[in-house]
């Protein structure tokens, strides 16, 4: 799932359970549950990949500067912000490997962590098409933290 996607249910995580010590860890469980649904993947493209993944993290990056210092969605920003880290870190990983690997196809080669292959292996269905599952995703989520704001 897109990052942005991630960032926005780490929000919501939050917003409905409010207690860090929960909500933290659940934002982000809350990852690995979003990529076992199908969604978008741009990185068998090279040429899709190479504005759509920038494009992804400039709005979550815009998204968590919003949710954490603007918006009053009924807790502290601190844990909003942190809860967005939370449902988003899981994917640095991936972008360590590329930067280390600098090849797409190399970076979901194995040898990798069993975190790393379990979170592979759990997104059994990444397609273009998925872009349908991920705006979906991201109405609901966007609903949800506005109706909590107001």
């Amino acid at each position: 799932m897109t990052a942005t996607n991630h960032a926005l249910t780490g929000a919501v995580v939050a917003s409905i359970i409010k207690q860090p010590v929960l909500a933290i860890p659940l934002a982000f469980v809350s990852h690995f549950v979003c990529d076992s649904i199908p969604h978008f993947d741009s990185e068998k493209d090279k040429k899709l990949a190479k504005w759509a993944i920038p494009l992804d993290l400039s709005i979550a990056f815009v998204l968590v500067l919003y949710l954490t210092f603007l918006v009053d969605i009924g807790i502290p920003g601190w844990l909003v912000f942190l809860s967005m880290a939370a449902a988003t870190s899981p994917d640095i990983v991936w972008g360590w490997r590329y930067f280390k690997l600098r090849d797409l196809q190399k970076m979901v080669e194995k040898p990798m962590l069993i975190t790393t292959y379990y979170h592979l292996k759990i997104q059994w269905s990444e397609t273009k098409k998925g872009i349908v599952v991920e705006a979906l995703w991201f109405i609901a989520m966007s609903t949800i933290l506005y109706y909590k704001a107001h």
